[in-house]
């Protein structure tokens, strides 16, 4: 009896596995997807010229997975701290419900080292749910002793409500909840990764033909070209698609570039 359990317990095991596995090239083809998104729209390239292949989505995966070591060295003391004793109770908490946001931070930060503009829509969240989660509970808990006190009360009357986020959770089970949920945290940050990616370029492929005119993309057998400013950099939004086949090409360093305003 205890053996057979074992067995179905291990067949959903495999078949979990199993499925996760399949899923690994559909979600690589998503996330290039969307950093090819961010890419062009620095650009102004309409998503409909996106094609990505499989040598694109191994490019986009390696960038990605970059990103990520990179993230994982610098979140990992902060994992330490948070999971250790040093941090506790409702202060812990609440902490690990910013780690999300603190997260898009610290990507804007790396992705966007240069455009400080980018940093402004996650660090004015980051400042919004700490106050709500560290500043607001002062006057709605007064007099309830300390500050951790405090925190303790707001944290049990929260306890008390059922948010938006609890109904999902519920309907879709806790583990299809948090999968859809990184599967969200992956693709903005994917999608900031092709925009930092068309930031920060340098070295581009030009036409020989007309050495004023940068390759932004190619997809498949199709080549998306625009001419551009080599004094100022600005890259004119007057696409031209070429072949590949007879197409002469050469790498320069001409950028970073810039978009030239809609």
């Amino acid at each position: 009896m205890e053996q057979t359990a074992h067995t179905g317990s291990e067949a959903t095991w495999w078949k979990t596995e199993g499925i996760l596995v399949a899923a690994v090239p559909l979600v690589a083809y998503v996330l290039t997807y969307v950093y090819e998104a961010g890419y062009c729209k620095f650009f102004g390239l309409p998503w409909e010229f996106i094609s990505p292949n499989w040598t694109s989505v191994f490019i986009a995966t390696g960038a990605l997975l970059g990103l990520a070591m990179v993230l994982f060295v610098l979140v990992e003391p902060l994992f330490i701290i948070f999971g250790s004793s040093v941090v506790s109770g409702p202060i812990r908490r609440r902490l690990s419900r910013l780690s999300v946001v603190m997260l898009f931070c610290l990507t804007s930060t790396i992705l966007f080292v240069r455009y400080w503009g980018y940093w402004i829509a996650p660090f004015l969240l980051l400042f919004f749910f700490a106050f709500l989660e560290f500043v607001l509970p002062l006057a709605t808990q007064r007099g309830k002793g300390t500050y951790v006190e405090k925190l303790e009360a707001q944290d049990a009357v929260d306890d008390r409500l059922e948010s938006l986020t609890d109904v999902a959770a519920k309907r879709l089970g806790l583990s299809a909840f948090t999968v859809l949920f990184l599967v969200f945290v992956l693709v903005v940050i994917s999608y900031d990764a092709g925009l930092g990616a068309a930031m920060k370029q340098e070295n581009f492929m030009v036409l020989e033909d007309t050495p004023d005119s940068v390759v932004l993309r190619i997809y498949g057998d199709r080549i998306i070209a625009a001419e551009f400013d080599r004094e100022t950099k600005v890259v004119s939004r007057r696409f031209k698609i070429v072949s590949v086949d007879g197409t002469a090409l050469r790498l320069e360093k001409v950028g970073p570039l810039k978009d030239e305003a809609p």
